[in-house]
């Protein structure tokens, strides 16, 4: 890998996970832009290292690190998960740092295609999909309704 195929994947990057930063900036939700661009780019700096580690000292354990990555971020994910006697809050939050790590190892081992449309699919989830769920009708069944809960969903 060359620094210019470095610099390439890290621009991407830091573009991919600026744009789901964004879109949970805007939408007022905890991990915003500065949060998802880092956890990105960090991902795509362990992703390009590993590629770096086995193309130069030809080692045997490729993504070793980039397995780590992915409990890493789970446990910040966890994190970001709170519950409340009816709610369960922060797991689009907790899925969308998950998604933006895997993106950014996608980006950093250059499997751009892989990357870039991820992104995109999860900006269509987090954008449309849920200005849609706004509007179907509630999937709580009606054995939790009748337990007593307040009614509210889980997001």
């Amino acid at each position: 890998m060359t620094e210019q195929d470095f610099l390439v994947r890290i621009g991407l990057s830091m573009v991919c996970g600026g744009l789901l930063g964004l879109e949970r900036q805007l939408t007022e939700h905890p991990a915003g832009l500065r949060t998802l661009i880092l956890v990105c780019i960090g991902s795509t700096l362990i992703g390009s290292t590993d590629v770096y580690l086995y193309t130069t000292f030809k080692t045997q354990d490729t993504f070793r690190l980039a397995a780590q990555v992915v409990t890493g971020v789970g446990f910040i994910g966890g994190g970001a998960i709170l519950q409340t006697k009816a709610t369960i809050k922060g797991l689009t939050t907790a899925a969308t740092l998950w998604i933006t790590a895997a993106v950014g190892l996608a980006l950093g081992v250059g499997f751009y295609a892989a990357g870039i449309t991820t992104t995109v699919l999860a900006l269509f989830t987090l954008s449309i999909l849920a200005w849609r769920e706004r509007y179907l009708p509630s999937t709580r069944s009606k054995r939790d309704k009748d337990a007593g809960d307040s009614g509210e969903s889980i997001t």
